[in-house]
């Protein structure tokens, strides 16, 4: 008797000393999804607000150590909201937003202080556009006085979602709370 194909019971030839048998391959078991959903509690209104009006005074910190001091120096009409000055306010303010939520990790110095960081809810790691959407669209969108309205869904959803974060599927969670769940 040969043996032509894999083997899944006894075989009498197949082992000099007696039979041999052969687990029957299994599929393996799906991956894990990236993203927890179980364990994720949300961030709520008031703790991303506190995070937010951090992450302000660091935006004013630093556009008052740069640009402002700039202008000065220069002699430069500061001028409103469309003047050089305003333009590149707004893109310190959408740069700084931006930048830290991508590269580092969902958290912005106000975040990181908090514990508290972003998540995208389709990609394991928030893409470049994913970011773009939430802090440089909805940002820019939200500055705007009547526009923080935009924020009050974050007091009522579910997931604590303000507007930008239902365009770019993003949610803010608790990190503390994530990781004492996954120790469990």
């Amino acid at each position: 008797m040969s043996m032509t194909g894999p083997a899944v019971g006894p075989q009498d030839n197949a082992h000099p000393v007696g039979t041999q048998y052969t687990v029957p391959k299994v599929a393996p078991a799906p991956p894990m999804p990236f993203n927890d959903f179980p364990h994720y509690v949300y961030a709520g209104f008031w703790l991303r607000l506190c995070a937010f009006l951090l992450d302000l005074l660091v935006f004013v910190a630093v556009k008052h150590l740069t640009l402002d001091l700039i202008f000065r120096l220069g002699g430069w009409e500061r001028g409103g909201l469309l003047s050089v000055y305003g333009l590149l306010s707004i893109a310190i303010y959408l740069g700084y937003f931006t930048l830290m939520t991508k590269l580092n990790h969902g958290q912005t110095l106000g975040k990181m202080i908090f514990g508290i960081a972003v998540v995208s809810l389709t990609e394991p790691v928030m893409s470049w556009s994913t970011a773009l959407v939430r802090e440089g669209a909805g940002r820019f969108i939200l500055h705007y006085p009547l526009a923080f309205f935009g924020y009050l869904p974050a007091a009522f959803s579910k997931k604590k979602q303000q507007i930008a974060d239902m365009f770019a599927d993003t949610a803010v969670v608790k990190l503390d709370t994530v990781r004492a769940l996954q120790e469990k």
